[in-house]
C-alpha cells in the first residue's frame, strides 16, 4: 500500500474524506492539521507492528578477504618483555604497512633490509598506560622487506603484531589484526532472526555459523575467516515524514498494512470523539491478533474406524 492509500482509509474511517460524495479539500476544516499528524502516527503504528505481530525479514551480507599476516606463528598472542629485543620479521615479501597493540613503556623501531643490510627507517617512542593496549599501525612508502624491532628498559608487552604486503592509500585503511572483527548491523537493525547466521566459505559451500556472537548492535566473528556472512535479522520499517512522496510504498506485508488506518484513526480522533477512538482501536487489536494465525493443514490416510456394511443389521 502507498502512504496515500493508507492516509485516504485514515481519512475514511474518520467520515473526513467525502460530503456529498465530494471529496473534501485540504484546507476545509482542520483537515489539513490531520494531515500534517499522520505521518508520526503512521511510523509510530508501522514500528509497532514490525516489533510484534509483523516482523518484517532482512538479510545483511558480510563478504570478508582477510589479509595475511607475514610474520609467521601466532601473532594475536601476548609477548611479555624478558630484558632482550623482541624482533619480528617477515617472510621476505615487500611490507607496505604494520599495525601491532603494545602496553607499557617502549620503543619500536621499523627495519627495511637494504642490500644485505638492515636499516631503520622509523623509530618512535611509545608510553602506554598499564591494563590498557593501544594500537598503531603506519605506512611505509618504499615497500621493502621489513622487520620490527621492540626495546624498552621497563616491562611492557605486545600483541597481534601484523605486517601487510598490501599498499593501502591511508593509516586509517590499516584493518586491526585481531582474532575477531566486529561489524555494525544496519541501522534499520531491530533484533535476530533466532540463530539464522550462515557462512559461505572460498569454496562456495554454505553451513550454518557457529563461530560468532551477536553484541548489542554487531555481529563478532573470527578475522581469519575467508568468505561470506549470511546474517537474518528483523529490521524496523523505512520511517516516513512530511517530505514523503504521497506514491511510496510502506513496508510489510498487506495484512499488517491494513491494521495502520485503524491505529492512526483511533488516535487522530482520541480528543474529538473518545467514543468512536475506542471503537477502533479494538478493531485494530482484533485485527493484529489474527496476524500469523495461519491454520496449518495436512493430508494423511485416516483408517475407517466404521467399515461400511460391517455390523449392520
Amino acid at each position: 500500500m502507498t502512504l496515500k492509500e493508507i492516509k485516504d482509509m485514515t481519512l475514511m474511517l474518520m467520515d473526513s474524506y467525502t460530503v456529498d460524495g465530494a471529496a473534501i479539500p485540504e484546507t476545509y476544516n482542520n483537515r489539513l492539521d490531520l494531515l500534517c499528524r499522520m505521518p508520526s502516527v503512521i511510523n509510530t503504528c508501522q514500528n509497532y507492528l514490525s516489533t510484534t505481530a509483523a516482523k518484517i525479514p532482512a538479510v545483511y551480507k558480510i563478504a570478508q578477504e582477510p589479509f595475511a599476516n607475514r610474520i609467521a606463528g601466532n601473532m594475536h598472542k601476548t609477548i611479555r618483555f624478558s630484558g632482550d629485543d623482541i624482533l619480528l620479521s617477515g617472510d621476505g615479501a615487500p611490507i607496505g604497512a604494520y599495525y601491532f597493540e603494545v602496553n607499557g613503556v617502549a620503543s619500536v623501531a621499523i627495519e627495511a633490509l637494504q642490500g644485505e643490510e638492515w636499516i631503520c627507517v622509523r623509530e618512535e617512542e611509545i608510553g602506554v598506560r598499564p591494563n590498557g593496549f593501544a594500537a598503531r599501525r603506519g605506512l611505509l612508502t618504499q615497500p621493502r622487506q621489513t622487520r620490527l624491532r621492540f626495546r624498552g628498559t621497563y616491562p611492557y608487552s605486545i600483541r597481534n603484531a601484523c605486517l601487510y604486503a598490501e599498499c593501502f592509500q591511508t593509516a586509517d585503511e590499516i584493518p586491526p589484526y585481531s582474532s575477531e572483527r566486529r561489524y555494525t548491523m544496519p541501522g534499520d537493525f531491530y533484533q535476530m532472526d533466532g540463530n539464522e547466521v550462515y557462512f559461505c566459505d572460498a569454496g562456495g559451500v554454505t553451513k550454518p555459523a557457529t563461530q560468532y556472537r551477536i553484541d548489542n548492535q554487531t555481529i563478532v566473528v573470527p578475522s581469519g575467516a575467508e568468505g561470506e556472512w549470511i546474517v537474518h535479522y528483523f529490521r524496523y520499517p523505512a520511517q516516513i515524514d512530511d517530505q514523503t512522496p504521497e506514491d511510496f510504498k510502506l513496508d510489510n506485508t498487506l495484512e499488517a498494512l491494513l491494521c495502520i488506518p485503524y491505529y492512526a484513526a483511533s488516535h487522530l480522533l482520541r480528543s474529538d470523539d473518545p467514543y468512536r477512538s475506542q471503537l477502533l482501536m479494538n478493531e485494530f487489536e482484533l485485527m493484529i491478533s489474527r496476524l500469523n494465525q495461519d491454520t496449518a493443514a495436512s493430508i494423511r490416510e485416516i483408517a475407517d474406524v466404521y467399515p461400511m456394511g460391517e455390523g449392520l443389521s
